[in-house]
């Protein structure tokens, strides 16, 4: 049975805080990218969700947000 790929919205709100708070403490990891680029996977749930599972199993999603989130915004640019 697939598993659905869903937060609600107060799981969004604590991961992207907590992402926030990460992202500004190491902005030397991510030269030329903003926090209001980010901010725009508030709007969907599947990659929130996927950086939720990472958070979630102990892991960084701070190191890996550049992949994550310039994937999705920007087509795979920089």
């Amino acid at each position: 049975m697939k598993r659905a790929k869903y937060i609600n919205a107060k799981q969004g709100e604590e991961l992207l805080s907590a992402l926030k708070a990460r992202f500004e403490k190491n902005m030397n990891r991510h030269t030329g990218l903003e926090w209001a680029k980010i901010a725009k996977l508030e709007a969907n749930t599947e990659k929130l969700w996927s950086l939720n599972e990472m958070e979630r199993t102990g892991g960084e999603p701070d190191e890996d947000i550049e992949v994550v989130c310039c994937r999705h915004l920007t087509g795979g640019e920089r």
